[in-house]
């Protein structure tokens, strides 16, 4: 029961929850961006925001430097993440930035997953489905 789009939905319906987790990352650093946009913070949250709204749109059309994006900015969150975790409680003894593993465990599955074969397979499915479809419709 496989219909044209079937690879493209399942892309859509596999990366879903990175879709998610990017377009509202995105929006977030948007919008935390216009309160400090005359700093060079304001500016990078700028450019991260929209460069995460464009990797969304990208993981919605299947294209691999999507895939790629998505774990590339994750894997550095990870690390960035787990480096200031480590530093904060064992440096400044704070305990409290403990909380925040649950976004790092997340961000690393995240890059793990975009670098998998079977992500990088799915994805090429998508855009054969997706160039089949567009040529039978003339």
């Amino acid at each position: 029961m496989g219909g044209k789009y079937t690879a493209h939905l399942d892309v859509r319906q596999n990366m879903g929850c990175i879709l998610m987790i990017t377009w509202i990352w995105g929006l977030g650093s948007i919008s935390g961006a216009f309160e400090l946009l005359p700093s060079l913070q304001g500016w990078a949250l700028l450019i991260l925001g929209f460069a995460l709204i464009a990797i969304a749109i990208g993981i919605w059309r299947a294209r691999d430097w999507a895939r790629l994006g998505a774990g590339l900015i994750a894997s550095v969150y990870c690390l960035g993440g787990t480096g200031k975790i480590i530093y904060e409680v064992t440096r400044d003894h704070r305990l409290g930035s403990l909380a925040g593993i649950p976004a790092v465990a997340v961000m690393g599955l995240i890059a793990w997953g975009s670098f998998q074969p079977t992500t990088k397979r799915s994805f090429a499915d998508a855009r054969e489905a997706i160039a089949r479809a567009r040529a039978v419709k003339g």
